[in-house]
């Protein structure tokens, strides 16, 4: 957003950035804030629930129950009509805060535009509140390609990163795609990405010994919420070894993800050790909190290979870097293994982005 927001800026313009609502970690709430110094916003505001960095995203016991409880069909309908009376009645506080925010802003505007990813809350009250701003979705993940469509109908305009296999995907539908816009940035993504490492970093960080060897950067998922048995997290990384021909000859780095559990950070360790890896973990809260796309700007140059399962980071640093000598694998089938006992509704979900993964994302990745 901030490499558009520099493209298409104008004279008269107010950009401004609201963060939506939602929980993040302290050290990623103030990542997006340093983010926000790299352009001129008129207002930056972030509506998240800011929590300390030693807080444990796994599913607790009632989370687990909630999540299956509410998807039985007697259940269902009284669930979603609590919720509805909640939602109203937290939308109307939102608008009244956006009043006051943005009301001095927009008062003798000649337009209002929204940039909003699918699953922005703020962007239904936001939208009540103004109800004249033209609203344009801007990709964050691939979830924005599943959830952009309601049946055969887009939502709206959607401008992507991956636009024309994207419209390739929705044509072999019979969907039209004039409503697919390709995400025009002027400035080079690694650019940007050490600048911003450059803001961060001073001098906290975790230091790679590698000993002169090739790296292999692997993203580790927050896969919890599908509820994978304790034994998945070793075999994901002997599915990774066993990929690679002579893996002893490379350094292993591992990013987690920063909503990743911890006890699957304990049994990732556990396995690297017993076959005797030469890796880094990522265990300092100030690097685990940076985007892979931000933090694979340092590592670039010596990485061979990138992996993941089904990691839109993975896709996105195969668009983002090319040029380096990266190769770039994924692997869906090897998490369709282990998510027999996921919640309905993330299977619902992983069955959607499979065929999107292979047809539109994985353009420049090969699966293993």
């Amino acid at each position: 957003m901030t490499l558009y927001a520099r493209a298409t800026k104008a004279p008269n313009n107010k950009d401004v950035l609201l963060v939506d609502i939602g929980s993040r970690r302290d050290d990623v709430v103030r990542l997006i804030e340093e983010v926000s110094k790299l352009h001129n916003w008129t207002l930056f505001h972030s509506y998240s629930d800011r929590l300390p960095n030693d807080h444990r995203f796994e599913p607790n016991l009632r989370k687990r129950l909630t999540r299956r409880w509410k998807e039985v069909p007697l259940v269902r309908g009284i669930y979603r009509s609590l919720l509805r009376k909640f939602l109203k009645k937290r939308d109307r506080a939102y608008r009244m805060q956006l009043r006051a925010l943005l009301g001095p802003l927009v008062e003798g505007s000649s337009s209002i535009l929204l940039h909003a990813h699918t699953e922005t809350y703020m962007r239904g009250p936001f939208l009540e509140e103004f109800p004249k701003a033209d609203l344009t979705f801007f990709e964050h993940g691939q979830g924005d390609y599943i959830h952009i469509l309601r049946g055969k109908e887009p939502l709206g305009p959607l401008r992507a990163l991956f636009a024309e296999p994207y419209k390739t995907f929705l044509a072999s539908r019979r969907i039209p795609s004039d409503w697919v816009l390709p995400l025009n940035v002027s400035e080079n993504f690694p650019t940007l990405a050490s600048q911003l490492l450059d803001l961060h970093r001073r001098g906290n960080t975790q230091i790679i010994q590698n000993d002169g060897k090739p790296l292999v950067y692997i993203l580790l998922e927050a896969l919890d919420m599908y509820e994978v048995p304790t034994a998945f997290w070793g075999a994901y990384i002997e599915h990774i070894v066993n990929a690679l021909p002579h893996p002893l000859q490379f350094h292993f780095i591992l990013k987690p993800h920063p909503s990743q559990s911890t006890l699957s950070l304990k049994f990732t360790d556990t396995r690297c050790k017993e076959l005797g890896l030469s890796y880094t973990l990522m265990d300092n809260i100030a690097d685990t909190s940076i985007a892979a796309e931000i933090d694979f700007a340092q590592y670039a140059a010596n990485t061979r290979h990138v992996f993941c399962l089904v990691s839109s980071a993975c896709f996105y640093l195969s668009q983002l870097y090319r040029s380096t000598r990266t190769e770039f694998h994924y692997s869906t089938e090897f998490m369709e293994k282990w998510i027999g006992s996921a919640p309905p509704q993330f299977k619902r979900l992983f069955a959607e982005m499979k065929p999107l993964i292979k047809e539109v994302l994985a353009e420049r990745c090969v699966p293993y």
